[in-house]
């Protein structure tokens, strides 16, 4: 599927756990004041994630939308063939905030605290069919939801894994080199945890716990207000604001955030030249998949 497109993407922006807010859960949070001080005036959000080497062996998130958008012309394509239409939205998948050294914009840590924003993307408009869903999803899909299925609709047979399989079959099948994938994702991993073993990296912990602590928060470091359980659940609190908003005003005052992508990246070089055939290729196979990606969605 397009979603694996992105999961170095992912791992190069996200490498500690974050809870998505509940859009429905937000309205009756009261508006917190934004403090003296805050995070916008001692901060700017830089990208660091997507500066990373080895983020030229991913995806960008532009590139991941016409991805997205060539499976679904795919699928489109496919549904005609049956009389049917396709329902299913254009993933927005890839547009993933840049969690790599904890929290790091300031509009977000004002509106949702340490939770990821909500997932933009469209939800479908229209009611899908049982006709449309078994078209869409295949026969072994709807038998594993308990669905009744027909191995043909309109006399047209339903390939396997239905229109989303085929697409996934006709495009992306060809275009996935794991090796190279596999390798750029042990690299992102590696060269994250070897940075936290810096020892100039741990004094710039310590400057930023206790900047937090002069506000009264406990924290060893940027990574552990992501793993607060009290920030876990669905709405987000005051206190959750505040401590980010104090967060990103404890960064901007130590640089922690320049000094950690300053030492990663050495880290990062090192690791692939150690691995730049498996990464060449990846490359070259990602840059065909995008050329064939911009042909299909140019198909009338």
């Amino acid at each position: 599927m397009v979603a694996q497109l992105t999961a170095a993407l992912s791992i190069v922006l996200l490498a500690s756990g974050c809870a998505e807010v509940d859009p429905d859960a937000r309205p009756g949070r009261p508006h917190v004041t934004k403090p003296e001080g805050s995070a916008d005036t001692r901060l700017v959000y830089k990208d660091y994630a997507r500066r990373l080497p080895i983020a030229r062996y991913s995806l960008t998130q532009a590139q991941v939308k016409i991805a997205n958008a060539a499976e679904n012309h795919l699928i489109t394509t496919c549904m005609k063939k049956f009389g049917l239409k396709n329902k299913t939205p254009i993933s927005e998948a890839g547009n993933v905030p840049d969690r790599r050294y904890g929290l790091q914009d300031p509009q977000s840590a004002r509106e949702y605290g340490y939770h990821l924003p909500p997932d933009r993307s469209p939800s479908a408009a229209e009611k899908v069919s049982a006709a449309e869903k078994n078209a869409l999803y295949g026969i072994d899909i709807m038998k594993m939801m308990g669905l009744p299925y027909q191995t043909t609709i309109n006399g047209v047979r339903v390939p396997p894994g239905g229109c989303k399989g085929e697409a996934t079959r006709n495009f992306e099948a060809h275009y996935t080199y794991e090796a190279g994938a596999a390798a750029a994702q042990e690299i992102a991993t590696k060269s994250f945890t070897d940075s936290l073993k810096n020892a100039e990296l741990k004094n710039y912990f310590i400057k930023w716990s206790a900047c937090m602590k002069e506000d009264g928060y406990k924290y060893d470091t940027p990574l552990s207000p992501l793993k607060d359980a009290s920030f876990s659940g669905p709405q987000v609190s005051d206190k959750e604001i505040e401590t980010a908003n104090r967060d990103l005003v404890c960064k901007g005052r130590t640089g922690l955030l320049d000094k950690w992508f300053s030492i990663e990246p050495s880290i990062q070089r090192q690791l692939i030249d150690a691995q730049k055939p498996k990464l060449d290729r990846l490359k070259m196979v990602q840059e065909q998949r995008m050329k064939r990606a911009e042909e299909i969605i140019t198909i009338d």
